[in-house]
């Protein structure tokens, strides 16, 4: 049988992050602290500046940042013997120790109600300021251990809530929406959008003073956050004693330059400040550092949009496409299954009954949706894989099926097996995968990401447990269940496999964006070279969290130049400078694709590699597994009456 080799984390702590997560995907509520916090001493302060340099949640943040979160936590005063967290608990806060000595028991189940063992003492002192519990701010993890206060003491309280919406007050969503509104960058994608805002700086100007004056060249862009501008021209720029018309008053929200960012033409109108004004600008020079030229962006988008409108019309014109459509479930039959997910969700690999097409079926148990709070993360995938395109590498949902208890969705893919059974050779151990195929692969996804991020959206799981092989060795993306348009440029929830999880989604509760598919690429990357990825052998989830937002790329001596520097230049812990993250033609010219005919292999007219060829042999008869459900009540299923 073709078991994967475990080279991440368990399947109990992967499920943990992912339950904890179906819900919770929109910007955090607006938080407005409680009116009756204590104001901290200068002490106070100083006291919790020496915990957060111990902790890899805090370390990173702004100065501004920590003020906020450190002005609303709040004082406890505790008695010996209190029990501040509980084993098995939903987590909601974090805790910073002033005063006293706590004492960790983990209980192993077999000692009934009891807290189990002590196994570690927090003990504060002058030099030391113990903290605990800070997964709690990420994601909600139920308690690993309790914590008991073994002497009387004083602890500092963070709630989550307060966390994640201090840190989103400066959310760009404002922002976004005004971009969108720019005519001329009407051919960026959400994830281009949100690269924009985060590169524009802040100006501020003086009743009077001019911000562009007519006749000069156009370099800058110009978005009015605070006061008013007042639009003027003169009918002969050259006359300076020709008195400038107004024609145009300009205020909070509203832009000018724009054109500025096509060409150097000449300014056709004074812009002057009427009142004190702050702007955001951006120079051409700037625009295209970080996401290339403007016209280059707007062909490729048009591009896109055609290539888009050909593939969709052969692949509706396919027979296998029409006569797969007029099925019914009962028409096919399970052989295999390729993955499964905590939250309801598995794909099988099917095959017509009498003969025929292989294909992938999703299939939904709406029991266990239902039980963990899960329909809005299967509504979501399902508007995504409504509305994404198909490609040659991000197979289409073809037709919905639904019963009483489940949704089926079939896809457009002759499924071999799951990636993660390329790791293994015939003796069940750990093989190797050749830099030809690594290759191979690693452009395929560059093109299934690519397309992914034209449509506006974000992968945010990308690795080899839901990646497939199809029998022709080619791999599909099939597993989108937590991938998101990125309506408002960012996006706040840690899904997918936490090793996975880029810097951005773990250090500072502001919200990540579509780069960090880049970085799952590094990491995918890394793991079929390595058979493991660069934070597997982390004791436990906080050091590998602390590990990726510190993350200080090897010297990866056992691969060659050129992918090493690829992997090293995907997993940059800054989004701004990871290659590809706002030019994704900076990705494809990376040295490690040289040779690699983009348009061939987007159409499929590339031929496998030899040696991938060889890997797909590597796969043997497949596991079968169903859900069990069979106890649960099926519940309310509303939520289904549009799938």
């Amino acid at each position: 049988m073709n078991r994967p080799v475990r080279r991440m984390l368990s399947r109990a702590k992967r499920a943990a992050i992912e339950s904890s997560n179906v819900v919770t995907d929109e910007a955090p509520e607006a938080y407005e602290p409680p009116k009756n916090i204590s104001r901290k001493s200068q002490e106070d302060l100083d006291r919790l500046n020496l915990a957060g340099k111990n902790n890899f949640l805090f370390a990173h943040l702004h100065p501004e940042q920590k003020s906020l979160i450190f002005a609303v936590m709040e004082k406890m005063l505790v008695k010996k013997g209190d029990l501040i967290i509980r084993q098995g608990d939903a987590g909601d806060a974090f805790y910073v120790i002033n005063t006293g000595q706590y004492d960790v028991h983990i209980s192993s189940g077999s000692d009934g109600e009891g807290l189990g063992p002590k196994v570690h003492t927090y003990t504060s002192s002058k030099t030391i300021c113990p903290s605990f519990g800070e997964l709690s701010l990420m994601y909600g993890q139920p308690r690993a251990a309790s914590v008991l206060a073994a002497t009387d003491g004083e602890l500092w309280r963070l709630d989550r809530r307060a966390y994640k919406g201090l840190l989103s007050r400066a959310d760009s969503r404002q922002l976004i929406r005004t971009l969108r509104t720019v005519d001329v960058l009407a051919s960026l994608n959400f994830g281009q959008l949100q690269r924009l805002a985060d590169i524009m700086t802040r100006k501020t100007y003086g009743l009077g003073e001019h911000i562009i004056r007519q006749g000069d060249d156009g370099n800058e862009f110009y978005i009015i956050q605070e006061g008013e501008a007042s639009c003027t021209i003169r009918k002969d720029p050259s006359n300076a004693a020709e008195k400038p018309k107004e024609v145009l008053k300009l205020g909070p929200g509203q832009y000018f330059g724009e054109r500025a960012l096509l060409s150097n033409a000449k300014r056709a109108a004074n812009v002057v400040a009427s009142t004190n004004i702050v702007a955001l600008m951006l120079d051409r020079g700037r625009f295209e550092k970080y996401l290339g030229e403007l016209k280059t962006i707007i062909d490729t988008d048009r591009r896109w949009r055609e290539r888009v409108t050909t593939t969709n019309e052969k692949f509706l014109s396919r027979p296998s496409v029409a006569v797969a459509v007029q099925m019914s479930i009962k028409d096919f039959e399970q052989y295999g299954s390729l993955w499964s997910s905590e939250s309801g969700v598995m794909a099988t690999a099917i095959k017509r009954k009498g003969g025929g097409d292989k294909l992938v079926m999703r299939t939904t148990s709406i029991p266990l949706v239902n039980k963990r709070g899960a329909s809005k993360l299967v509504l979501r995938s399902r508007e995504v894989t409504k509305t994404l395109p198909p490609h040659s590498f991000v197979p289409a949902v073809i037709k919905r099926f639904k019963s009483d208890r489940r949704l089926y969705e079939l896809i457009y893919c002759q499924a071999k097996g799951s990636f993660q059974g390329i790791f293994v050779d015939e003796d069940n151990n750990t093989a190797p995968i050749p830099e030809e195929c690594v290759r191979y692969y690693a452009a395929s996804l560059v093109l299934a990401i690519e397309h992914i991020h034209m449509a506006g959206m974000a992968i945010r799981s990308l690795d080899p447990a839901h990646i497939v092989v199809a029998e022709d060795g080619n791999i599909q993306l099939i597993d989108l269940r937590f991938a998101k348009t990125l309506e408002h440029g960012r996006t706040f929830t840690l899904c997918g496999s936490p090793e996975y999880a880029a810097p951005e989604m773990l250090a500072n509760g502001g919200g990540h964006d579509s780069s960090a598919d880049l970085w799952m690429l590094g990491v995918f990357l890394y793991h079929i070279s390595y058979k493991k990825t660069p934070f597997a052998d982390a004791k436990d989830e906080a050091t590998m969290f602390k590990s990726i937002i510190e993350h200080i790329p090897g010297a990866m001596k056992e691969l060659s130049p050129k992918l090493a520097d690829l992997i090293t230049k995907l997993m940059t812990t800054d989004p701004l400078k990871r290659i590809g993250s706002g030019n994704i033609s900076e990705l494809k010219a990376h040295g490690f694709f040289a040779g690699v005919n983009w348009e061939a292999l987007q159409d499929m007219q590339v031929q496998v590699p030899r040696k991938a060829l060889e890997l797909v042999t590597r796969f043997k008869e497949f596991d079968f597994a169903d859900f069990e459900d069979e106890h649960l009540p099926t519940g309310d299923a509303s939520w289904t009456n549009d799938f």
